[in-house]
């Protein structure tokens, strides 16, 4: 099949002649011919053709600086063309061919300051980031598993950390990778683990030597996020990594100071005012009246805390809190977590960086005619705000997801640098603050 391919590629063919030599011979007069040998060599290894790429390597570019050449526009090295192997098998000694007979470095970064264990760690290929790290002595393999992007400062521990590959925290951090990696943000990869909610992730970290002890540039402990997020798990693991009581201590029997009448009144005022509300099929809805009646009888002790079913019921933190801009508002009966998300996504659109990620990004505008190559995934405020109006999400998690998307695709596509990933970087603390302000991280599920 390969030598069919290039009876196409050679200009003066000799009917009796040797296909390799005249191949040779069309180098002589048609230069341009070595670009298509090239890109079928591309095609050849992301293919997982081996004996193609053993054909073209030694009979028809064995001439060539393999090293120097670039498997796409943002300088990534022909290694990285192995992500595209399906097969593992063929995956890995496409890999090996590479690096042995090639001498393609895995240190080789591309525009974003990654090498091939970055996409190795991302994408799960345990078997290929073993390999990787065997080809390194013990006094140059940390500058290979620490190495820093320059995206978000992230070593590859961040980003097997945000994958959820527990297999590759293990092996990063047992072949030297430093666990309390300080990213562009101050954080280190615990943090990553608690804001995304994953508690096992958490603990495993911990138990190779995260330090929960660690401030952030805002002044925040990984505990507090945990607790702010309301996720008892991981707050009872970073409890007990701390060595403090991982329960929450009962209330002391020491008399409540007593208060004036113009006290009491403030205190009262100063309450948030909430509905008495069940969870059905994700949404909250108001107690019938029998239902309010079994809950008094089964509850003695909880009738003075309401009249009746109409009357606001003051609750604390186990239920949702006013609208931030009406704090004293009770929050109306059955509200859905999208119609918080309408609401931090009307916020967000209204900022001064957010005109370029209003809609879907325009190749032909731009002149990017490579951007979906790039960006597999695109993503868009202007098309989250029309997968909430019709109701294609299936958990918030997956708006959040989405909404990380447009961040990051474009920090991705147009490096650190850029001036639309400053503001991709600035609007996504924005939402970081709305999501605050507004209490989104009640709809998420506690993970266990």
């Amino acid at each position: 099949m390969f030598h069919r391919y290039f009876q196409s590629l050679i200009y003066f063919q000799d009917p009796v002649q040797p296909i390799s030599e005249g191949l040779g011979r069309a180098f002589s007069f048609a230069q341009p011919d070595l670009s298509l040998l090239i890109d079928h060599l591309k095609q050849s290894i992301a293919g997982g053709n081996l004996e193609d790429v053993q054909i073209l390597c030694h009979e028809h570019l064995k001439d060539t600086d393999f090293t120097l050449l670039k498997a796409d526009e943002h300088g990534r090295s022909l290694l990285f063309l192995v992500q595209k192997i399906k097969d593992a098998h063929t995956q890995l000694e496409m890999t090996k061919y590479l690096v042995e007979r090639l001498g393609i470095n895995p240190l080789q970064i591309d525009c974003y300051g990654q090498t091939i264990l970055f996409f190795a760690t991302s994408g799960g290929l345990l078997h290929l980031a073993r390999y990787l790290i065997s080809l390194y002595k013990e006094e140059e393999l940390q500058a290979f598993v620490d190495h820093i992007d320059s995206l978000k400062q992230w070593t590859p521990l961040f980003y097997a950390v945000s994958q959820c590959h527990i297999d590759f925290i293990r092996l990063l951090v047992e072949h030297g990778a430093n666990v309390n990696h300080i990213d562009s943000k101050g954080e280190t990869p615990l943090f990553l683990a608690a804001r995304s909610r994953k508690v096992k992730v958490l603990e495993t970290l911990l138990s190779l030597g995260a330090d929960c002890n660690y401030v952030n540039p805002q002044g925040v402990r990984v505990l507090q996020i945990a607790q702010k997020l309301k996720i008892p798990p991981m707050i009872a693991i970073i409890k007990k990594r701390l060595g403090s009581p991982a329960t929450i201590s009962k209330p002391t029997s020491k008399p409540k100071p007593t208060r004036s009448a113009n006290q009491k009144q403030e205190k009262k005022e100063e309450q948030k005012t909430f509905q008495l509300t069940k969870l059905v099929d994700g949404e909250y809805v108001p107690l019938t009246t029998k239902e309010l009646q079994d809950l008094i009888n089964e509850r003695p002790d909880l009738a003075d805390i309401f009249k009746d079913q109409l009357e606001p019921v003051t609750i604390l933190t186990s239920m949702i809190p006013a609208h931030p801009e009406n704090p004293s508002d009770p929050i109306p009966i059955g509200i859905h977590w999208t119609d918080t998300a309408k609401r931090i996504l009307q916020a967000l659109k209204a900022d001064n960086n957010a005109s370029a990620f209003l809609k879907p990004v325009d190749v032909v505008k731009f002149k990017i005619p490579h951007y979906l190559q790039v960006i597999t995934n695109p993503m868009d405020l202007g098309t989250i705000s029309d997968k909430l109006a019709n109701h294609d999400y299936t958990s918030p998690q997956d708006y959040l997801d989405d909404v990380e998307l447009v961040f990051a695709n474009c920090i991705r596509f147009n490096g650190n640098e850029n001036s639309y990933s400053k503001k991709a970087v600035a609007l996504r603390a924005r939402f970081e603050r709305l999501q605050d302000q507004m209490a989104f991280a009640f709809w998420l599920p506690e993970t266990k």
